[in-house]
C-alpha cells in the first residue's frame, strides 16, 4: 500500500517541514521580541524549550527521518544524514533519543556528556550480542520516569508554596493570579509533549508484546508525532497573552492587504453601464 512505502512517509514529513517551520519562526520571534518583562524570568526557558522542540521536529522529519520496523525495535534512517552526509544509523538514534528528551527538560543537556561515556560500552555490547530488548527498552523507560517525577515534583511545590504565598499574604492576589495564568499555559505546553510521545511509545509498546505489526500504522502514528513542535507552538502563542495578540496583529495585517475595499467595485459599475449604453 501506498502508506507503507517508505518513499510516501519521506515525502510527507519534508512537505510537513515546509508547513510548520514558518509557525515555528513565528513562535521564536515572539519569544525573543515580544516577551514581556513580566516574563522575563522565563524568557530564556521558553526559548530554550521551543529551540529544541524545533531541532526534534527537523531531526523527524528531515535530517533523521526515522523508519521503524517492529516489533524487533528495527528500522533505518531515510533524511539527510543519510542521503547526503553518509551518518552512522548508530550516530543518528543516539541523536534522535537525545533530542526526545532535550526537547522534553532542559536538565536533560547535564545528563548528556554522562551517558555519552554509558554510550561507547553499550555499542560494543550490541555488536558483540544479539539484541535483548529488555535492555533496550528499559534505560528509556527509566529515563522516561525520571523526568516525568522531576516535572511533577516541581509542579507540586510550585502550587504548593503559591497556597503558602497566598495563607500568608507574602504575595498579594494579583500577583498570584497571574502566576496560576501563566502555570496553567506552561501546562498545556506540557500536556501537548506528553500526548505526542505518549502516541509512538504506546504504539512500540504495544506491538513488541502483542506481537502484532503494521507498517502503514507505524507511519502514519510517528507522522503524527512529528507534528509535536508545531502543535506545541500553536499552544504556547494561543496561551501566552502577549504573543496571541501579537499574532492577531499580523492576520489583521494581511487581511487588510489581500482585502478588496467595496469603494472599488461601486466604482466600477457604473462605468460598465456607461459603456454599454454607448455601443448599445
Amino acid at each position: 500500500m501506498v502508506l507503507a512505502s517508505p518513499v510516501f512517509y519521506a515525502n510527507s514529513l519534508h512537505v510537513l517541514t515546509v508547513i510548520t517551520t514558518p509557525l515555528q519562526i513565528l513562535g521564536s520571534y515572539c519569544i525573543i521580541f515580544k516577551t514581556p518583562k513580566s516574563m522575563g524570568t522565563i524568557k530564556w526557558s521558553l526559548l530554550n524549550l521551543h529551540f529544541w522542540c524545533m531541532v526534534l521536529d527537523w531531526a523527524l522529519t528531515m535530517f533523521i527521518i526515522p523508519l521503524l520496523i517492529l516489533p524487533v525495535l528495527g528500522g533505518c534512517p531515510l533524511g539527510i544524514l543519510t542521503t547526503w552526509f553518509g551518518v552512522s544509523t548508530h550516530i543518528q538514534a543516539y541523536i534522535i533519543i537525545t533530542l526526545i528528551f532535550m526537547s522534553t527538560v532542559p536538565i536533560t543537556k547535564i545528563l548528556v556528556a554522562g551517558t555519552s561515556v554509558v554510550v561507547v560500552f553499550e555499542n560494543r555490547y550490541y555488536q558483540l550480542y544479539a539484541v535483548d530488548m529488555f535492555w533496550l527498552l528499559f534505560p528509556l523507560s527509566s529515563m522516561a520516569f525520571l523526568i516525568i517525577m522531576e516535572c511533577v515534583v516541581f509542579v507540586v511545590l510550585i502550587n504548593r508554596n503559591l497556597k503558602a504565598g497566598s495563607k500568608l499574604a507574602t504575595l498579594s492576589e494579583a500577583t498570584i493570579k497571574i502566576q496560576k495564568k501563566f502555570l496553567r499555559a506552561l501546562y498545556a505546553q506540557a500536556s501537548v509533549s506528553c500526548f505526542y510521545f505518549s502516541i509512538p511509545t504506546s504504539y512500540t509498546l504495544f506491538s513488541q508484546f502483542s506481537g502484532i505489526y503494521s507498517q502503514e500504522v507505524i507511519h502514519f502514528v510517528l507522522i503524527i508525532a512529528s507534528t509535536h513542535g508545531f502543535s506545541s507552538t500553536l499552544v504556547m502563542i494561543w496561551a501566552h497573552k502577549p504573543y496571541r495578540e501579537f499574532c492577531f496583529k499580523i492576520i489583521v495585517w494581511i487581511q487588510t492587504i489581500l482585502k478588496i475595499t467595496p469603494s472599488k467595485v461601486k466604482q466600477e459599475i457604473p462605468n460598465l453601464q456607461i459603456s454599454s449604453i454607448i455601443f448599445a
